[in-house]
């Protein structure tokens, strides 16, 4: 019986063994997050959502070119932001020619399109000034996301309105009335929303191209004899306006003078 009982002994202890092993595998807290993990990793599509961007940047920039290439650099920077159609847009453009030659541009662009705009014209001059602002849209995007939610929200619960059986005329007309001001409102938000969107997703720059580097000297003087015909005439106008004032007063000075003499002389006669 002995030697029967042995064997016996040796296979539980082996089972129990066997079976404890089994166990802390299927415990294994390692092995319980592997697919927790990778549905989450499913679910996010494999990838961080990225923080939406809240501020709309304005960026300015002053260059200073010679005179006879304000033109040329105005239009080399028209010309590359043409070449990127889909990202700059040509807000307002201005060339001011004569005593004073100057430029003035702004662009709406795309973040990446503003180092070409800037290498146009740095070929042409200088950069003499440069500044950046921002402003932060962080609430107002937030507020018209919220007004949109909630009034797509009350579009859905008015349709869901109408389409319940059993209203009258009067009942129906001011549901829609009451859709027809929803979707106004609607329309409205979403408008507002895509500008909002719109400024932090582009920035503005703006662009300011004069000349005052390597004037000439003489260049004054030469403006002075050009316009001394025209300061000449401006002149004579203004002694001829003068005693248009003059003459009348002269008169009247010299009548009183008269009068005044007269008056004197006859007060000493009586004495």
């Amino acid at each position: 019986m002995r030697h029967f009982h042995y064997p016996l002994m040796c296979c539980l202890t082996l089972l129990l063994l066997a079976g404890c092993a089994k166990k802390e595998e299927s415990y294994n807290p390692e092995a319980a997050s592997a697919p927790v993990a990778e549905a989450s990793s499913s679910k996010s599509g494999g990838s961080v959502p990225t923080p939406q961007r809240t501020l709309a940047y304005v960026h300015h920039y002053d260059f200073n070119v010679a005179e006879s290439g304000v033109k040329p650099a105005y239009d080399a920077v028209l010309k590359a932001c043409a070449a990127l159609p889909a990202d700059c847009t040509v807000l307002e453009s201005g060339l001011t020619t004569g005593d004073i030659v100057r430029a003035d541009l702004k662009f709406r662009v795309s973040p990446a399109a503003r180092t070409p705009l800037v290498k146009a014209l740095g070929k042409s001059g200088e950069i003499t000034r440069s500044s950046t602002t921002a402003e932060d849209l962080a609430g107002p995007i937030a507020d018209t996301g919220k007004k949109l939610a909630m009034q797509q929200a009350y579009r859905d619960s008015l349709r869901a309105l109408q389409a319940k059986p059993g209203h009258d005329i009067d009942s129906l007309i001011k549901i829609n009335q009451e859709l027809a001001a929803v979707q106004g409102n609607i329309e409205a938000l979403s408008g507002e929303q895509a500008q909002l969107l719109q400024r932090v997703d582009t920035e503005i720059v703006e662009m300011q191209i004069a000349s005052t580097m390597n004037q000439n000297l003489m260049k004054p003087v030469s403006e002075s004899l050009q316009k001394f015909g025209w300061h000449l005439s401006w002149a004579i106008s203004g002694i001829i306006i003068a005693m248009a004032y003059i003459v009348p007063w002269g008169l009247l000075l010299m009548v009183l003078l008269l009068v005044i003499r007269k008056v004197s002389r006859r007060v000493r006669g009586r004495r």
